[in-house]
């Protein structure tokens, strides 16, 4: 038995002379990898030339095998999924593996395959064909490769949600959302500061503290929006809504304060930071083509951005609007109207510490970083 295969057939050549033609050699040196493998044992019992030159074994060690043997270990599941397929039915699972050469090497391939039956219908053997699609499997890994690196690249300027959008849809990104809160922190006395210290320490200095508000921002699932010069910029729900906007937010700035009043311990320049917050609502979008960004419009940005301006060293103030959503949660100082630079007289507060009924709840702790 030199070799199990229907060549005519698949071929399409019926209408040529047998004589004229010899199937073995086309079927040798095809360049796709063709194998016969018996029903229920899964042994090898016929293989063409290509099979054995890729491979590396002699066609004897070859019709030693059982088709598993020449998987690697991490493939097997697969190829026991196609066996019982194949002897249940005649299907397949699985169309793509990685095979196994007689070096060691990896060589990716996609299989086809048809089931030889007896007159009753019962399944013989198979023929199979594999193609090596190495080369394309490579190209496929280097682009998703690719893919990955810019989504990275995405995700550390924009919110998840938002790339998500922006690789389906080329439209223009805007939203209005009802219910956020925004956070401005600023650090006291910066461009002093920048004045005295040398550059590479000033940045050093900035990048210490903003890191650790990262840190803090990602904990808590909040969203950072950006940095101007010494400003840190957050907003709480959105892109995705979320109730307690405004509660997570005054978690997170307290956390804020304790996180620099911790670094200051060890920096050999300390820092004193103002941290303004309100809530309401914002318009939310991508503005750019190139250097493109994610930002917020709106009154309550702007009155957050007041109320850093207008705040003290070391203290957390916060508008009217976020207030009333805090103060059954939280202690405020009542600083009374301040007059806010484009807003006029404006009651503002500080926030001082969480109520018992709040700070009892069983919140997990804040990690360090």
């Amino acid at each position: 038995m030199p070799f199990i295969v229907d060549v005519t057939s698949t071929l399409g050549a019926s209408d040529l002379h047998d004589h004229a033609i010899d199937y073995e050699a086309i079927y040798n040196h095809a360049p796709d990898m063709c194998l016969s493998v018996e029903a229920g044992t899964g042994r090898i019992i016929e293989c063409n030339q290509t099979l054995v030159d890729v491979f590396g074994y002699a066609k004897e060690e070859v019709l030693t095998k059982h088709l598993i043997d020449l998987y690697p270990h991490e493939e097997r599941e697969k190829v026991q999924d196609n066996i019982e397929a194949f002897n249940r039915d005649g299907t397949l699972v699985h169309s793509e593996f990685r095979v196994l050469k007689a070096n060691g090497e990896l060589l990716d391939v996609s299989l086809k395959l048809n089931a030889v039956r007896d007159n009753d219908g019962n399944i013989l053997y198979s023929n199979a064909i594999w193609r090596d699609i190495t080369e394309l499997k490579r190209v496929q890994r280097a682009l998703e490769a690719e893919k990955q690196k810019s989504e990275e690249l995405l995700l550390n300027i924009l919110p998840r949600s938002i790339v998500d959008r922006l690789t389906s849809s080329p439209a223009t990104i805007a939203d209005g959302i009802e219910n956020a809160t925004i956070l401005f922190c600023d650090i006291v006395g910066f461009t002093e500061l920048s004045q005295r210290v040398a550059p590479e320490k000033l940045i050093s200095i900035l990048n210490v503290v903003f890191s650790e508000f990262d840190h803090l921002v990602g904990f808590f699932g909040l969203e950072k929006i950006k940095t101007i010069g010494d400003a840190y910029m957050v907003a709480a729900g959105l892109p995705e809504p979320r109730e307690d906007h405004a509660v997570v937010m005054a978690k997170l700035a307290r956390e804020m304060c304790a996180c620099v009043d911790r670094l200051n311990a060890v920096l050999e320049t300390p820092v004193s930071v103002r941290i303004g917050i309100e809530s309401g609502s914002v318009v939310a979008g991508v503005i750019g083509k190139k250097k493109f960004a994610y930002d917020l419009w709106g009154d309550s940005v702007n009155m957050a951005a007041r109320m850093e301006a207008h705040g003290m060293a070391g203290e957390i103030q916060v508008g009217p609007v976020a207030h009333g959503l805090l103060r059954d949660l939280f202690d405020f100082e009542d600083r009374g109207h301040i007059d806010l630079k484009g807003k006029g007289p404006t009651r503002c507060f500080l926030l001082r510490s969480e109520k018992p009924a709040l700070a009892d709840t069983s919140e997990p702790d804040v990690p360090i970083s």
